[in-house]
């Protein structure tokens, strides 16, 4: 999901972190929030953009190690 995304700011987006509850103010940043990593409807990590001379960089930033499929 981008960055502020509207479904991230609802009134009940914390049952988005799931178990990772220590995790929200690394996602709910007011200034330079990350976009985050969605599996099965919860966050899993984050995601920012990076320019790279000509090319744009996505680098992905998980909170545990994902498998195969949810990678896809």
């Amino acid at each position: 999901m981008p960055t502020r995304d509207p479904w991230l700011r609802g009134s009940d987006r914390n049952w988005l972190l799931g178990t990772n509850t220590d995790r929200r103010e690394e996602v709910y940043k007011s200034l330079g929030a990350p976009g985050v990593v969605l599996v099965d409807g919860e966050i899993t990590g984050t995601w920012r953009q990076r320019q790279a001379w000509r090319k744009l960089d996505i680098e992905i930033s998980p909170w545990r190690r994902l498998t195969d499929a949810e990678r896809t």
